[in-house]
């Protein structure tokens, strides 16, 4: 049996590892298709900002500018 779920965990790390790879989203943003703004045109519920898609598909990034004084700031 653990010989069975030994490569099961992997199997799920590596899957997880694999959705999750390309993803810059912070966990709060919320994209919402703004359908008067045009097709492609998304805003975020949670930060506001705004972005225009060629795919179609939600945004995979933030957008939003980090608040003054914040450590992204300084670099």
């Amino acid at each position: 049996m653990l010989i069975l779920l030994v490569p099961l965990v992997v199997a799920l790390i590596a899957y997880v590892y694999w959705r999750n790879r390309d993803s810059t989203l912070t966990r709060h943003c919320r994209w919402r298709a703004n359908r008067a703004a045009g097709p492609g045109h998304f805003n975020c519920v949670a930060c506001g900002g705004e972005m225009r898609t060629s795919d179609g598909e939600p945004p995979r990034e933030c957008v939003a500018r980090p608040p003054q004084g914040s450590p992204r700031n300084d670099r």
